[in-house]
């Protein structure tokens, strides 16, 4: 991720929480449906496409976090609250 980011960041991503370096290897590019109730593999990067609400955010981030995903992407901008820090 941190490559990712290094090679991409400024023009096209940025980070606002998490740490770039914990994921070791990023794997498929899966996009997330609330619909569906499948997981992303491991190492996944999570595209949240209509993703906005910061609660939803928030509560995705977790979800994505126990699956191990490597990265959850949205359309900026995002609302950097408390819930999509982890902190709530």
């Amino acid at each position: 991720m941190k490559q990712l980011l290094d090679d991409l960041g400024g023009t096209l991503l940025d980070l606002v929480c998490g740490d770039p370096g914990a994921a070791a290897q990023l794997g498929s590019v899966v996009i997330h449906d609330p619909h569906d109730e499948l997981r992303p593999p491991p190492g996944a990067v999570v595209l949240g496409v209509g993703v906005r609400d910061p609660d939803e955010i928030g509560g995705l981030l977790r979800r994505l976090a126990q699956d191990a995903a490597a990265a959850l992407v949205i359309r900026a901008p995002v609302p950097v609250t408390d819930a999509v820090r982890g902190r709530r």
